[in-house]
């Protein structure tokens, strides 16, 4: 990876399993694996699974927000290949692309 090349910041928020209190932090992930792609396919598999938001920080560069990005190759992957969706990844399409994106997805 370049010192030119992207660095993507993934960060989650989920309610404590024992003491129910709102917790957030961010994943970490190889640098070599760092690419939208790469990215969108481990929130598929389940490797992020209370994943909020998706920033890109490209040194020299504003930090952009690019959740909408991942979501959208999300959906299409879902969607191309068949795979069926957990109440998670459904409530976070909802929340980036709409509650219509998920139209016609198998809930697993």
């Amino acid at each position: 990876m370049t010192p030119t090349s992207p660095l993507y910041i993934i960060t989650f928020d989920f309610a404590g399993r024992l003491d129910l209190r709102r917790h957030t932090g961010t994943y970490e992930m190889d640098l070599d694996r760092m690419t939208l792609s790469n990215i969108a396919q481990d929130i598929l598999d389940g490797q992020f699974p209370d994943v909020r938001r998706v920033y890109e920080a490209t040194p020299g560069q504003d930090c952009a927000d690019v959740t909408e990005d991942v979501a959208l190759l999300v959906a299409t992957a879902i969607r191309q290949d068949g795979h069926t969706v957990t109440h998670c990844l459904k409530t976070w399409l909802h929340s980036v692309l709409g509650v219509d994106s998920t139209a016609g997805m198998v809930d697993a």
